[in-house]
């Protein structure tokens, strides 16, 4: 009668240890199946990650072609705009210098005009006083004396008319300068435009970094975190094999003393 009792207490000992091995089971169950819904949070977030990595590099790629086609439109505005300059300023200062010279010439013919017509003021009154003294006197003028006054003032004439030539001359050349400065400043307007628009461009192209460096870390700790949920999943799955080992004991030592108790 000891002997049967042992041996139902054994058979007690092994129903224990099929449900300890029964619950371990289901426990393993619902972590390998939060693991794995877990592995597969971490991939979802892996694949929209690399999709936002993939259209932040397009972007990029885009924003950088388009600033590299801006820098090219504004280093070509920028050597035109030298260039315009350049030719501008050569031309400006030739035709400053030359304009100063015709405006120094044309003061010293001013001057000159005006001391022959004070010449010719003089010899008209010299005539009228002549023609006063010829009628006093009965005589008439000399012929010489008229022609060379006439000659003389078709040389005033002439000169006259040259300088009028040379101050119209003059002023067209100051038109075509000004002309040529209001082109300049219509290249420094594009050549200003040409920066806002770089200007710009390099702002968007640095958030399009910043946002793939926000996303590069982002897909750095879903890894971290698959890694680290991947470490506990082996954890878990090595852990329950010591309970089953006990469990197994426990049977083996349960079913040797129903053994002696059968001999006894």
């Amino acid at each position: 009668g000891g002997g049967g009792d042992g041996g139902g207490g054994g058979g007690g000992g092994g129903d224990g240890g099929d449900g300890g091995d029964d619950g371990n089971g289901e426990g393993g169950a619902a972590e390998r199946a939060r693991a794995d819904e877990l592995q597969r949070r971490v991939g979802l977030l892996e694949r929209e990650a690399a999709a936002a990595q993939a259209a932040s590099d397009a972007a990029r790629k885009a924003a950088e072609a388009e600033l590299e086609a801006e820098r090219t439109g504004r280093r070509r505005a920028e050597e035109a705009l030298r260039q315009t300059h350049l030719a501008a300023g050569v031309h400006e200062a030739q035709e400053m210098s030359q304009l100063r010279l015709d405006l120094a010439a044309l003061q010293e013919e001013a001057d000159f005009l005006r001391a022959r017509e004070e010449a010719l003021q003089r010899d008209e009154a010299r005539l009228q006083m002549v023609g006063e003294m010829s009628k006093r006197l009965g005589s008439n003028v000399s012929r010489f004396e008229v022609d060379q006054l006439r000659a003389r003032c078709e040389s005033l004439s002439r000169e006259a008319t040259r300088v009028q030539a040379s101050n119209q001359e003059l002023q067209a050349r100051l038109q075509r300068a000004q002309q040529s400065e209001e082109t300049a400043q219509g290249h420094r307007a594009e050549v200003a435009a040409f920066q806002a628009a770089n200007d710009a461009l390099q702002a968007e192209l640095e958030q399009s970094r910043l946002h793939a460096c926000s996303l590069t870390s982002l897909l750095h700790e879903a890894r971290a975190r698959a890694a680290h949920l991947e470490r506990e999943l082996l954890a878990l799955h090595e852990r329950p094999a010591s309970p089953s080992a006990a469990g197994r004991r426990s049977r083996r030592a349960g079913g040797g003393g129903g053994g002696g108790g059968g001999g006894g």
